[in-house]
């Protein structure tokens, strides 16, 4: 729990998104991007993650292993969006759960397992205007509790 935890954020990088309404802060030598995953939903997805093929190595393009990443999935708010979100949340009696003290609040994740996966941190709050869902996998989870206690709405 990062109730009592002070997170040392001062070398992080900000991202701001005026678009989506967010600011996030993370380590410097993670990279982000926004892309859209679903034209036909208008959901778009962004990623902070460690750029394995960066300018730097000068080896290739970007690859990203979405398991060494936290996801940000980005959803037009709506009842129904937020209800099928929640819905297919798995959460059992006996998954446990954290709260983050955050810019916006107090925000709750899970860490849940899946059989396609293993174990991940999900966590889903919304905006006025969207959604936010967070997944991040069982070597970045603690990183993602970091992440999300910097996250704020911004106007």
């Amino acid at each position: 729990n990062l109730k009592n935890r002070q997170v040392d954020t001062s070398t992080w990088k900000t991202y701001r998104n005026e678009k989506y309404g967010f600011e996030v802060r993370h380590p410097g030598h993670l990279t982000t991007e926004l892309r859209e995953v679903d034209t036909k939903n208008n959901t778009m997805r962004f990623d902070i993650f460690d750029d394995l093929f960066n300018s730097e190595n000068k080896i290739g393009p970007q690859v990203r292993n979405e398991f060494e990443s936290v996801t940000v999935d980005i959803y037009p708010y709506s009842k129904s969006n937020l209800e099928r979100l929640q819905d297919n949340q798995d959460i059992e009696t006996d998954t446990r759960a954290i709260t983050i003290e955050s810019q916006i609040g107090p925000i709750v994740g899970y860490f849940l397992v899946s059989p396609l996966v293993g174990p991940y941190f999900e966590s889903i709050f919304y905006s006025e205007n969207y959604i936010f869902r967070v997944n991040a996998y069982s070597n970045f989870s603690d990183l993602a509790e970091k992440i999300l206690s910097t996250f704020k709405f911004i106007e």
